[in-house]
């Protein structure tokens, strides 16, 4: 995916990291601003909403199955 602007509130989403320790995150799209460089997703698993940063690299799927 190119850009987070591209998503839609409630998409479900995977995130994938280069970090061992959390390779991937997985929820669906709380918020995006305006500009597709911040993403608030409630995280999978009761792990609660976390923000995430574009420009921290992630590679961004969207998750049909969700």
């Amino acid at each position: 995916m190119a850009g987070w602007d591209q998503l839609n509130k409630g998409d479900t989403v995977v995130l994938l990291t280069s970090d061992r320790r959390n390779p991937r995150f997985t929820g669906w799209v709380d918020e995006i601003s305006e500009d597709g460089r911040y993403l608030w997703l409630i995280q999978d698993n009761g792990a609660g909403r976390r923000l995430f940063h574009r420009v921290e690299g992630y590679t961004t799927l969207l998750d049909s199955a969700g």
